[in-house]
């Protein structure tokens, strides 16, 4: 008599036959994690060289890096249950083996611990970007409620991430666990949850967009200065695709295909860490600062000289920080 639990896996299993093999979602994983250490090390690199410091938001990108390689990590470990719960899913396994449970709990398992560990990278990023913006324009009324506001709207869709995980199924186990996994409503939660993470992941980076926008729009730099900065700031919107992409595609014959969402959710962590890595060489701000200083003061004692009014004027400084020039009267200089 065999030893295997007795298990009819339904026809209607919500998952399909995997679309990316698992060389080549291993092989995805682990060349994201690589090319964004790159980019991470150079940027590092820089500002120690440039500031010989660290900046607030590099901790922010270091643990969303350490953490992309847990997530890859815990694939690589659970690579043979992911294939195994596809091929299974879909008919192509003829007798269960009998660490079948075992299988499938080692897989919910590493489902449910690279879920967490994808949201708090993805959003690391996000916070990593909103804390660089924190100093331009903090003495503006208008940024510093722009800058709060998208901080509060990213806060709280990660909680809603977080909170929207399927932990009913993801932390049961034995005959329950499939019992639960395979029932109806446990696909229909999970095609809805993944529409509205998706959701809140594009809105928050199209959030990021618009303090970034902000920013440039109010800060004094070459006009050429300004559209290279805004391009590279603009290179979210590659995150965004790919999240619209990972999302839009993940299904087929109504079925979740994982090993796409696997792999695209990789794919875009490590594109995210690139483009992050990318936006803060804020060595490019300082090869205006002289140019940017001399025109400042040009401007000042134009002012003074002629009696008008003045705006307030921003320049980098040698620290790497935002200075504005106003009104002798109101105190002078200020640091953003």
């Amino acid at each position: 008599m065999s030893n295997s639990p007795e298990l009819v896996v339904p026809g209607n299993a919500p998952v399909s036959a995997g679309r990316v093999s698992e060389t080549a979602l291993i092989a995805s994983l682990w060349a994201g994690v690589a090319v964004s250490f790159v980019f991470l090390t150079a940027r590092i690199c820089i500002r120690l060289k440039v500031w010989h410091r660290l900046q607030p938001d590099d901790p922010f990108v270091i643990l969303a890096w350490v953490l992309s390689v847990a997530n890859a990590a815990i694939w690589t470990h659970v690579r043979k249950e992911l294939y195994f719960d596809l091929a299974l899913a879909t008919g192509q396994v003829n007798a269960i083996p009998a660490d079948f449970l075992e299988r499938v709990e080692r897989l919910i398992r590493g489902n449910l611990a690279a879920y967490i560990l994808s949201y708090v990278s993805l959003w690391s990023i996000k916070i990593s970007f909103i804390v660089f913006f924190r100093n331009f324009g903090d003495k503006l009324l208008n940024q510093r409620i722009t800058w709060y506001a998208v901080l509060g709207f990213c806060v709280a869709s990660f909680m809603v991430c977080i909170g929207t995980i399927d932990y009913r199924c993801l932390t049961s186990s034995g005959m329950k666990m499939i019992s639960i996994c395979m029932e109806p409503r446990t696909t229909t939660f999970e095609f809805v949850t993944l529409r509205l993470t998706t959701a809140l992941d594009v809105l928050t980076d199209a959030s990021i967009i618009l303090l970034s926008t902000n920013v440039l729009w109010r800060i004094r730099l070459k006009t050429w200065t300004k559209l290279a900065l805004f391009g590279i700031f603009s290179l979210t919107l590659f995150v965004i695709i790919i999240a619209i992409i990972r999302i839009a595609l993940a299904p087929q014959h109504g079925k979740l295909d994982l090993s796409w969402l696997v792999c695209w959710s990789g794919v875009e962590l490590s594109v995210a860490l690139i483009v992050v890595s990318l936006a803060s060489f804020r060595i490019l701000y300082v090869s205006t600062q002289q140019s940017s200083r001399q025109a400042l003061f040009q401007n000042y004692q134009a002012g003074e000289g002629s009696g008008g009014s003045r705006t307030k004027t921003t320049v980098i400084t040698s620290e790497g920080e935002w200075t504005e020039l106003g009104d002798v009267r109101d105190g002078g200089l200020g640091r953003w």
